[in-house]
């Protein structure tokens, strides 16, 4: 796992110099900014309308990365506290079988987190996707679902043990 300072080098080049990073080195981003990726939140940007934390969209940084962007549904004092908690929790979190936060927004509601973009949705999606394009053969796919198993085991296995305190998905 890389150090605070190079994870702050690495996305202060990923992004713009002048952009603002806080002490885990995650972008702090205007709500405004986020606005304008997503067309102020429009309906053709929205990925899921139904998430547990509310609906998340699609957009495209400066230099043409892609996010995802959840927007917390709810804008009472309570889910503003959980989501600080939770903001905590999830900048100290880099393994390469998660979704990396790249940043949060918490200027003015609502408050927003700003994750990778996965291009093949979920693991059941790219398997239906594949399962329809029909694969190469039933080995490579029991390989590659055996492999996709083990890769999210070592991730519960960063979360639940090697993470202090540890992190138990909900």
């Amino acid at each position: 796992c890389p150090t605070n300072v190079n994870i702050v080098k690495y996305l202060q080049n990923k992004f713009t110099v002048s952009s603002e990073f806080d002490e885990a080195g995650l972008r702090q981003f205007k709500l405004d900014e986020l606005r304008s990726m997503t067309d102020n939140f429009h309906q053709d940007f929205l990925i899921n309308a139904d998430g547990a934390f509310g609906a998340v969209f699609f957009g495209k940084l400066g230099n043409g990365t892609k996010v995802a962007i959840k927007v917390m549904k709810s804008d009472s004092l309570h889910n503003q506290e959980s989501l600080k908690r939770e903001l905590q929790s999830l900048k100290r979190i880099r393994h390469p079988n998660l979704i990396n936060l790249l940043g949060y927004s918490i200027d003015k509601l609502p408050y927003c987190l700003v994750y990778e973009y996965m291009s093949n949705g979920n693991v059941q999606q790219y398997y239906d996707k594949k399962d329809s394009k029909n694969m190469d053969n039933e080995l490579n796919s029991y390989r590659r679902r055996l492999c996709i198993l083990y890769e999210t085991a070592a991730a519960l296995e960063y979360l639940h043990i090697l993470t202090k305190p540890s992190i138990i998905h909900r």
